[in-house]
C-alpha cells in the first residue's frame, strides 16, 4: 500500500506544527516541511482549507479596528505571579510579597 491516509498526514502536520511552535521554529528544515505540508494540504483538501485557514471575511474583520470602543465601563484585572528579575529593589523582596497585574478598563 503506497497511499497514506489523510488523517495520518493531518495528525503528522499538526504535531510538526506544535513542535515548531514549541522550539520557536529553531530547526529551519522542520519549519520548511511544516509550511510545505500546510500549503499542499490546503491546495489538496477543501476540508483542511476551511478548517485551518481564515476566510477573507474573517481576516478582514481582524484587520479592521472596531468602529466603536466598548462603553460598558467594565474593568478587567489579571493578577499573576511576579518575576524576581524585574528590578533590584523588588529582587530583595520574596516572591509572595510581590504581585503583577494587567488592567484593562473600558471607557
Amino acid at each position: 500500500q503506497k497511499l497514506i491516509p489523510f488523517t495520518i498526514v493531518l495528525r503528522h502536520a499538526l504535531a510538526l506544527r506544535r513542535e515548531c511552535d514549541i522550539f520557536c521554529s529553531l530547526i529551519h528544515s522542520d519549519r520548511l516541511l511544516c509550511d510545505q505540508l500546510h500549503v499542499n494540504l490546503s491546495q489538496a483538501s477543501d476540508t483542511y482549507l476551511n478548517a485551518r485557514m481564515l476566510s477573507k471575511g474573517q481576516l478582514h474583520a481582524l484587520e479592521v479596528p472596531p468602529e466603536t470602543l466598548p462603553t460598558t465601563g467594565d474593568i478587567f484585572i489579571n493578577w499573576m505571579p511576579s518575576d524576581s528579575g524585574v528590578s533590584p529593589d523588588l529582587a530583595l523582596q520574596t516572591l509572595d510579597e510581590q504581585c503583577t497585574f494587567i488592567l484593562l478598563a473600558c471607557p
